[in-house]
């Protein structure tokens, strides 16, 4: 006889605090000797028995746990590197240098960095921080960050190549075909179609 879902869980709360206490070969024995009561399989016990504290049970339910909120404005990871200014500074080189790759682009910036913060023609607003934060930033992070530059310069939509159809344009005759009374051979014609004949009477004197 199959058991309902209020008995399984009777028997997952009866039976969680032993199989999280015990061991990886004690567990594995509880399994089994679960698996035929239950009729569940070993995978869903596992999950079920080992998750069981972290769930609250009310009339035969299982409820979601509850987790802590975060506090209002707070960003969870990591706290952000590289701010609006440095990759402000960062686009304006990367502009002047030709818009190369991260790959090229940060050796470039290595080399020539006292050059740039000492540059007055343009001004790059090159302070300390910002100075320590170019000669520490990877090819990869520099070209994640120019990613909305570069994207921003991508050419709009797929088939750039259509022709659109203006009220003047379409005003305009387009010949498609021509008569074949209105064009005369020229030379190279002319002399295809000498050959072309000459050819077909040497293959009618050859047959006979």
């Amino acid at each position: 006889m199959r058991l309902d879902m209020h008995s399984r869980q009777e028997i997952l709360k009866a039976n969680f605090e032993e199989y999280q206490k015990a061991t990886k070969k004690g567990r594995k024995e509880l399994q089994y000797r679960l698996v035929p009561v239950t009729g569940l399989n070993r995978s869903y016990l596992a999950t079920a028995l080992g998750n069981y504290r972290n769930k609250a049970v009310s009339d035969g339910r299982r409820q979601k746990g509850t987790r802590k909120e975060r506090s209002e404005g707070k960003r969870g990871g990591r706290s952000r590197k590289y701010g609006e200014e440095f990759v402000k500074v960062l686009s304006a080189i990367w502009d002047e240098f030709g818009k190369p790759c991260g790959k090229l682009l940060v050796p470039m910036i290595g080399g020539m960095i006292d050059f740039l913060a000492g540059l007055d023609a343009l001004n790059y607003w090159i302070t300390e921080e910002i100075r320590k934060l170019l000669l520490e930033v990877s090819a990869a992070e520099a070209d994640i960050l120019l990613k909305p530059a570069r994207k921003a310069l991508a050419i709009k939509g797929i088939s750039t190549t259509r022709s659109v159809q203006t009220p003047l344009r379409s005003q305009i005759p387009v010949q498609t075909h021509f008569d074949r009374d209105t064009l005369k051979p020229g030379r190279e014609e002319r002399l295809t179609r000498w050959r072309t004949a000459e050819g077909l009477r040497a293959v009618n004197f050859a047959k006979h």
